[in-house]
Parts: C-alpha cells; structure tokens; sequence
C-alpha cells in the first residue's frame, strides 16, 4: 500500500489547521465503510454517530463506538499536522466515497469543523468536541491468542444461526467460544437446536467467552475486509477483543454462564440415515410450502431406503414428497420445525448428511457425512 504525497494545494482558506492529512480515496473509502460498522445505528445521540480521527506518524486512525463495540481502523497517509478531530460519521464516509479525486486532503480549519477536499470539490463538516467522544478500551496485542482466520470465520458462521434472540435468554444470545485442551470449540444454541464445531489450536490458548450476537455479526463483516491468514483473538473480564490487518473490534461481553451443551450432545444413538443434502434441502423446502407460522411442523417418515416428507394444515392444504436414502432400521416418524432443518443443511457442505436418533421425542443429531468436527442437534416437535 503506497503512501501518497501532498500534491493537494490550498487546502483551506480560513485561518488555523491544526490536523491536516492527505490520503488515498481509494483506502479511505474502505476504512469509513470499516468504521460505519461500530457507529450506533438506533441512537441520535452525536457521539454515538461520529467518527473519530486522529492522525500520528505515517497513518490516519479511524474510531467509531455505540459502546456496546468499537470498530478502529489505521490507514497510511502523508500526515502534515498531527491532530484529533470527530465528524460526523455517515455524512464523512457518503462525502469520500463520492469524491472525484484520487486523493483526499482533511484539515482542521476551526474547532470542531474540518475542511474535505478532493479535486475541484470542497466540503466542510461539523463535529463534536473531542473530549465528548466516548473512550475505547485498549487491547494489549501480547495478550491474544493467535488463531487461523479463515477456520475461525467458517465456525462462526457454521453456528451463529443457531443462537437464540430472545433477549430474556441473554446467554443464550449469542455465540459460546472455548479455548481447552488444544481445541477452539464454538457453540449456539436457542434452547430447541444446538451447533458446535471445534478446531485444533495452540495448546496455550486458554478461556472463554459468550460474543453478543450483534459482535459475531460485525465481525463476520469485518472479516471481510481482511487479506492476513491470521486473527488475535483477546479475552478479558468484560471485553473481547479481534484485531486482524489494520482493524481492531473491541466488545461487551455477554456476563453470564453458558448452559452445559455437553449434556445436550447424544453420546450414542441408535438409528442412523445417509442422504443427499441438497436433495433432502430442496425436498424439505417444497413440502414447508404448506405450513404456516402457527402449524410449522413437518413430518418425516423413515422407511427402509426411503424418506417420505409431508405436511399438512387445516384450510390449506397438504403435501408429500419422498427421496432415496441409506436406511435399514425400524420405521419411525418425527416431526421438525422445518426451518431448522433447512439452516442445518444449508451449513453441511459435504455432498451427504447423516442424521442419528433414538426415537421421535429425543435429540436427532446432523453432521456432515466423514466429518466428526461439526454437528447439529434438533428438538423434535410434538404433534
């Protein structure tokens, strides 16, 4: 990434200038859209709304908070005169990202009030005082545990739609995260499904951690925007804390204790189906045509190497279909929140699924078919 020179003149016409910076449109584009991602989206309280901008030797650091997380992000610049000032956040980044210039300068022309100019464009924008913007929590980076981005990110993903948003089950709202024993196990749960994946990791790693739902979103964004193979992962008494490349996400945590998922995992089961999932998804999403949101239940009927699929709701109407799979035990019918069933399948990208139970009312386990790292626990429905 290149540092780009002044060649930007006459960047204000009023008296003063204390922080004054030229930066590549192009990266500060990038890092307003970073930092938009920590600005308060309910609140129209200034502070919650604005940016802040501090610019020290060689870069620009772009902060934003709604004091549950706090997004920052550092961007190389030619830096002329080091400063701290706050714009208003979304009004900032829709100005930059319209610019016509390849370069961007910003100056401080009187308090609280910079100067944008890009090309023949000329903008100035109001702020708030500095000492009005919230203070963010420091991260110290010997303190994280590295962890791999990509297998972090797939594991969030993996199980995040099953964490519940019910906010009277606060724990439950978000997404478990335990270092132990050489493994990184992630966990989410509403109560009526449950998913958990572990990876291997540094033996060193240890703790653990409940990341609010809101977080996990904003970091999977975040993540996004990131080219390095590797994360910090921070945890302290109320904080968590990700830095990966230029950004740092900083949050609340959830202060609570996460229900004993180990009791929920079967550790054996009798009976056990393979079959195609895209198969099963597409029949599954035709058959939950006909349910609505009072009679949700569909019912699934297993049978020696077939699975018939049917719902049915008074004054609608009903429907069945059935596909081919490995199954030899006895016949059983159990009912599920087809909903359930489609976000499950949706995450398994292997080509078959297994799904392991016991009867029609306890656990029905779903895991990749060959993969023992990942799995879904669904509660049937009683009909």
């Amino acid at each position: 990434m290149k540092i780009i020179k002044c060649n930007i003149t006459n960047t204000t016409d009023l008296k003063g200038g204390i922080m004054k910076v030229v930066i590549e449109k192009e990266e500060l584009v990038k890092a307003t859209q970073i930092a938009q991602t920590g600005i308060s989206t309910k609140s129209t309280l200034p502070h919650l709304n604005s940016f802040f901008l501090e610019a020290r030797d060689k870069e620009i650091l772009i902060s934003a908070t709604d004091l549950e997380i706090a997004v920052k992000c550092t961007v190389p610049c030619n830096v002329k005169k080091k400063g701290k000032v706050t714009v208003i956040g979304k009004k900032f980044a829709e100005i930059v990202k319209e610019l016509p210039g390849e370069e961007v300068a910003i100056e401080e022309i009187e308090e609280n009030r910079i100067l944008i100019k890009s090309g023949t464009d000329v903008f100035r924008l109001s702020g708030i005082p500095v000492e009005d913007f919230p203070e963010i929590p420091e991260f110290d980076e010997k303190k994280g545990m590295k962890v791999e981005k990509e297998k972090f990110q797939n594991m969030l993903i993996k199980t995040h739609f099953s964490s519940s948003t019910d906010e009277s089950r606060y724990v439950l709202c978000g997404v478990y995260c335990v270092f132990e024993k050489g493994k990184l196990k992630v966990v989410a749960t509403d109560g009526r499904r449950l998913s958990y994946i572990y990876e291997e990791t540094n033996k060193s790693n240890k703790g653990n951690v409940i990341i609010p739902n809101k977080t996990v979103n904003t970091l999977l964004k975040l993540l996004n925007f990131s080219k390095g193979e590797e994360l910090l992962f921070g945890i302290t008494e109320n904080m968590v804390a990700f830095k990966f490349d230029s950004i740092l996400l900083t949050s609340r945590i959830i202060d609570g204790s996460f229900p004993n998922y180990e009791q929920v995992i079967p550790k054996s089961q009798e009976c056990s189906v393979t079959c195609n999932v895209q198969e099963l998804l597409k029949a599954t999403r035709r058959v939950s045509l006909m349910t609505t949101e009072r009679s949700r239940a569909v019912k699934y009927d297993f049978k020696k190497n077939t699975l018939l699929i049917y719902a049915q709701t008074e004054g609608i109407g009903e429907g069945v279909t059935e596909i081919p799979v490995n199954y030899e035990n006895k016949e059983i019918e159990i009912a599920f929140n087809p909903q359930f069933i489609i976000d499950t399948l949706r995450h398994i990208d292997t080509d078959e699924v297994e799904i392991m139970f016991t009867n029609s009312l306890n656990p029905v386990t779903f895991k990749p078919k060959g993969k023992d790292n990942y799995l879904n626990i669904i509660m049937p429905m009683r009909v």
